[in-house]
């Protein structure tokens, strides 16, 4: 066993704490005890002291070192008194973060990471769409979530501030509107010719939270995009795309985020069947037109669908196919379905 590992299993054992050789990122400790005697000492203490401000460290060392701000103790040293020093140094530091909570922070920042690689590899890396404001606001939230940043979106006019959006690495949007209002924003903020964006990346999330602390509002990214980008299609089609065009989805959306959960697991189920149009769509769950295109509309532009080179296979009215159940009793049975899951109040 090395003199790490020894010290390591003896100063847990007597002291009844959780002692690591190598320290997570998403830890503060309480106290460091370093071993002075490597190359690189000097570099070792700059490093703790940066990294650690406040910490107190020991230092174990087989020859005399005068460095500032370090309990020295010389070896050979007695094992009570590395123990009390430990026990007097942990008397007046602060308590380190629990080591639950820094498994769950260092999960939170695996999810991250691993949400951040999905969302840049998956959703388009730009929106075309004919609307400057929704596209402005897009390009930030990709970039918060590739580059884990933080991004503060201002809207200005004639140099007085209309509107701020927060993009958080959290994948959340902090501004001040209601959910009932964001699919109108495409809408008013459509027109930018007269309107300037002013874009700041922070590590932190304070400043771009601080506008809104008081009255913000936080949204799911995906729900809040999904909401902004359907206004854009209440008249209107995306390029590429008709009526008539055959899709098929691509990945599934978080339906229960969605405004109208029930309707969204209806025509996912339906996309993801096999190739269909908006047609087909509106035909097969008699939801209104509108309703339909804005969905697969949004899902397009989004990247959760994608066009099929073929038209959709219909069976002939002539000759049913008895072997597979009806686009309608799929529809009927994924309704019941989900109201059990989200409610009888879902549309």
């Amino acid at each position: 066993m090395s003199d790490q590992n020894t010290l390591q299993l003896m100063l847990s054992r007597r002291l009844g704490i959780r002692v690591q050789i190598e320290f997570p990122e998403t830890m503060a400790p309480r106290l460091i005890i370093a071993n002075l005697d490597r190359k690189a000492v000097l570099d070792d203490v700059s490093r703790y002291r940066s990294k650690y401000a406040g910490v107190p460290i020991i230092g174990l060392s087989l020859q005399h070192r005068n460095l500032e701000g370090v309990k020295l103790l010389l070896r050979p040293f007695k094992v009570d008194a590395l123990i009390s020093s430990v026990k007097s140094y942990l008397k007046t530091s602060a308590p380190a973060l629990p080591a639950a909570s820094a498994s769950a922070a260092l999960k939170q920042q695996l999810i991250r990471s691993a949400r951040s690689t999905a969302i840049c590899s998956e959703y388009p890396a730009k929106l075309t769409l004919g609307n400057t404001f929704v596209e402005m606001l897009y390009a930030a939230y990709i970039k918060s979530i590739c580059e884990q940043k933080n991004v503060k979106v201002t809207y200005e006019k004639d140099g007085t501030k209309v509107d701020e959006y927060g993009f958080l690495e959290s994948n959340q949007v902090v501004c001040k509107h209601q959910r009932s209002v964001i699919r109108s924003l495409s809408a008013v903020y459509k027109n930018t010719n007269s309107f300037s964006f002013r874009q700041e990346i922070h590590d932190d999330s304070s400043p771009v939270t601080e506008h809104d602390r008081n009255n913000g509002v936080v949204h799911d990214s995906e729900a809040f995009f999904w909401e902004l980008i359907s206004g854009c299609f209440r008249h209107e089609l995306p390029a590429g795309l008709s009526l008539d065009t055959a899709v098929r989805l691509r990945r599934w959306p978080n339906c229960i985020g969605l405004r109208y959960p029930i309707r969204s697991v209806v025509m996912s189920s339906l996309l993801h069947q096999g190739a269909v149009s908006i047609n087909d769509i509106t035909s097969d769950t008699g939801l209104p037109p509108r309703v339909v295109t804005e969905f697969v509309a949004t899902a397009y532009s989004l990247g959760y669908v994608r066009k099929e080179s073929a038209e959709p296979v219909r069976t002939s009215p002539g000759i049913p196919d008895k072997s597979a159940p009806t686009a309608s009793a799929v529809s009927s049975l994924v309704r019941r379905v989900a109201r059990r899951l989200f409610g009888s109040k879902a549309a």
